[in-house]
């Protein structure tokens, strides 16, 4: 069953760093800008490519080498040396073009996730001011009724107690908004003394149970980098079997080698099995609060509406617009967990786009 669900948080696109003294630029940034921005400054992608090349020069030169197939009867000691030189170059371009490929796919999901925390942790950091505000407004209510007589000095001491907590809070929270937005800089090569980043893409995704979490742990393990590297190291190893000088050790290492293989298989299973069962609690995780909200969205406009006639006073309206913006955070959070597990999901299954 599909349903979308997409997060609208007005309040979080206009989040940005307090401007400093001097002027700066404001830069909006989508999410899919910041995806390109971060593939395009990654200085390990070109790195990455550089190997890539490279790996290119060094198998072309051991092609040259490559005279006849090689097998135990009738292979010439002096051969060895460039058969040795020949099998290992061809496994280490394979292995630097997958690297690379999937160096790109994990970037692309490391610049959605620092996109995403931004705009969460911007969404955290409004809900601690407005609990400051209600808690800095009881507090001057208690104030009020211990000067008449109506309050302990204890209860006064109490609320004033919760009060520096709220607001040791909200520093904590304009910490993680600014690292969270000093990451995504760094990954986007953004001058920060210079630019202020206004990210415009909303928190959205479009929620769908897996059917077959068997099927899709499979698909997932058949296509992973690490199963592959552990399959093609130990497929190398059995090309590399005749090389050695004492057949027991070549055979000793290729059976090693099957045997790590299989071990990295079965772990990946397990990670990707775990995998596959997270989207499907997230998915009926957000189902829940989604009911949920709808809930606390009604009783916001009736309480709203009994502020607004004098019936209530304001810090009950702040606590029942708290109750809503937190179950808005929740979903936000699981939408963005929601996203980056499916793009985790489809890294493996090799069905990534970018």
């Amino acid at each position: 069953m599909y349903k979308r669900i997409i997060i609208l948080l007005t309040l979080i696109l206009a989040i940005v760093f307090t401007a400093p003294a001097y002027a700066a630029e404001n830069l909006e940034i989508s999410l899919q800008d910041a995806v390109k921005m971060a593939l395009d400054n990654s200085k390990k992608i070109k790195s990455s490519e550089k190997s890539v090349e490279t790996q290119k020069e060094n198998f072309s030169e051991a092609q040259t080498g490559y005279k006849y197939t090689p097998v135990t009867e009738g292979l010439r000691s002096a051969d060895k040396p460039a058969f040795l030189s020949y099998f290992n170059n061809a496994y280490m371009l394979e292995l630097y073009k997958k690297q690379l490929e999937n160096e790109k796919k994990q970037l692309v999901i490391d610049a959605k996730t620092a996109y995403f925390n931004c705009l969460n942790f911007g969404l955290r950091k409004i809900i601690q001011e407005k609990t400051v505000a209600m808690n800095e407004l009881k507090l001057s209510q208690e104030k009020s009724r211990y000067a008449v007589g109506m309050a302990t000095k204890s209860s006064v001491g109490a609320a004033e107690s919760l009060v520096a907590t709220d607001k040791a809070a909200l520093e904590d929270a304009v910490a993680k908004l600014d690292k969270a937005y000093n990451t995504l800089s760094t990954m986007l090569g953004l001058d920060q003394q210079n630019t202020i980043p206004v990210l415009t893409s909303p928190v959205e995704a479009e929620f769908a149970k897996l059917d077959d979490v068997d099927l899709e742990t499979k698909r997932a393990v058949d296509n992973s980098m690490e199963v592959w590297t552990g399959q093609e190291s130990a497929r190398l190893s059995t090309q590399l079997r005749i090389f050695e000088r004492d057949p027991e050790v070549g055979q000793y290492k290729e059976e090693k080698a099957y045997l790590d293989a299989a071990v990295t298989k079965d772990n990946v299973k397990l990670q990707l099995r775990d995998l596959c069962n997270s989207i499907n609690y997230v998915v009926e995780k957000n189902n829940q609060l989604v009911a949920q909200k709808e809930e606390a969205e009604e009783n916001y406009r009736v309480v709203k509406a009994q502020y607004d006639l004098g019936m209530i006073t304001k810090d009950i309206l702040l606590r029942v617009e708290l109750l809503k913006l937190g179950i808005d955070s929740g979903l936000s959070e699981l939408s963005a967990q929601y996203v980056i597990n499916r793009d985790a999901l489809a890294k493996y299954q090799n069905m990534f786009t970018y």
